[in-house]
């Protein structure tokens, strides 16, 4: 059987955020306009 201290298991789950679905669609978005910029 396996025990974390809180703190150290909720520091270490910020070291890696996982992004939600809407922010990975907003950064795709954002890429997609930088690409068509930079074709005009």
């Amino acid at each position: 059987m396996l025990y974390f201290e809180k703190l150290e298991l909720e520091n270490w789950l910020r070291q890696n955020p996982v992004k939600t679905n809407q922010q990975i669609q907003q950064e795709a978005e954002i890429h997609l306009m930088n690409i068509k910029r930079k074709i005009r």
